[in-house]
């Protein structure tokens, strides 16, 4: 003699597990859109651009900057500067010699991970990289190249790119 599974099955009326199905749906669309507004409102990525200009008309032609004892100039090829297409950087620094040189990418009050480029000397003196500039989600164009200069402190440059 077969036993049989004791428990019972509750099915739902076709009717109320609709409804429940559409209420959990709702709840989780209406949850999602809280989590979203949240995750703006508290993301570094819109709110605080205010605070920072460009010092640099990077399309315009080289930027130019003194830090110490070293006159620093930065190019970016091919212009106008966009985002999420191969650039030439090259720096040329006068009166400091290196054999290489970062240039750390970044935005200006928002986190958008770490964008380092090794800039090489080359014969003539300048040091060149190629890189990427990412396109912000945020629509903002405004970047930063921060560069170390062992021995003379860092320099900076802010500049906007095209999208």
């Amino acid at each position: 003699m077969k036993r049989r599974n004791q428990a019972t099955e509750i099915s739902p009326s076709h009717d109320g597990g609709m409804h429940a199905r559409f209420r959990f749906t709702a709840c989780l669309f209406r949850t999602s859109i809280v989590l979203m507004g949240v995750f703006f409102m508290l993301s570094p990525a819109c709110a605080r651009s205010g605070d920072y200009v460009a010092d640099c008309e990077i399309d315009s032609g080289p930027c130019r900057m003194q830090v110490i004892d070293a006159q620093v100039e930065l190019d970016i090829t091919p212009k106008p500067v966009k985002a999420m297409e191969e650039l030439l950087f090259v720096l040329s620094v006068r009166n400091i010699q290196y054999h290489q040189l970062i240039l750390d990418l970044s935005m200006p009050g928002m986190q958008m991970g770490q964008n380092r480029i090794i800039l090489s000397k080359r014969e003539d003196g300048k040091y060149v990289g190629k890189g990427v500039i990412p396109r912000c989600p945020s629509g903002r164009r405004l970047w930063e190249a921060s560069i170390d200069l062992p021995g003379a402190g860092t320099t900076r440059f802010r500049f906007n790119v095209t999208y």
